[in-house]
């Protein structure tokens, strides 16, 4: 049923989500406090570096158009 599709993609989205947050939180923390990195370009390039990393997998892999797509289907806008 429709909403047991929604309630899918939902929990889908949310772990997506909370892996995104983990990863991101991890980085910040092991450039600032392990490294010592202060918060400046070479810190910003390499977050920048880890968000494509993991964006490209989710739009070109695991989304295959399901959540990224127009709202028309087959037509032109």
């Amino acid at each position: 049923s429709t909403v047991e599709y929604l309630d899918r993609i939902l929990t889908r989205v949310t772990f997506v989500a909370a892996v995104y947050l983990m990863v991101i939180a991890t980085a910040i923390w092991y450039l600032h406090d392990q490294l010592g990195w202060g918060y400046d370009g070479r810190f910003a390039g390499v977050l920048f570096v880890i968000n494509l990393a993991l964006a490209v997998p989710l739009f070109f892999v695991l989304d295959r158009g399901r959540l990224v797509s127009g709202s028309m289907e087959g037509g032109k806008a």
